[in-house]
């Protein structure tokens, strides 16, 4: 595994702490949405759709072998966790999208 990838996987885990903690207090308490807010949600948002290009090119071990192939790493990103990872994250665009409409 490389530095890089541990410092991505690291940051994954610090964004979903994030979401963890931050959604339901802002579905249980409504708090208005302040400047702050807004930008940790752009940050996050594209952080996330950065993590699916990244997830979309990661290598994979297939009965012992290391599949390194762009095609082979895309497919089975799309088989597994594509649909999951683009419900959410475009739930978010959107939320942004009508958050930024209202203001």
């Amino acid at each position: 595994h490389s530095q890089i990838r541990l410092f991505w996987d690291f940051l994954c885990s610090m964004f979903l702490l994030y979401d963890l903690l931050m959604v339901p207090f802002q579905m249980a308490f409504s708090p208005s949405m302040e400047d702050m807010d807004f930008l940790l949600s752009w940050v996050g948002v594209l952080f996330w759709t950065a993590d699916m290009g990244i997830s979309a090119r990661t290598a994979f071990y297939h009965n012992g072998s290391l599949v390194c192939s762009s095609r082979p790493m895309f497919l089975r990103y799309a088989r597994t966790w594509l649909p999951i990872d683009f419900v959410i994250v475009g739930a978010e665009w959107l939320t942004i999208a009508l958050y930024a409409e209202a203001r």
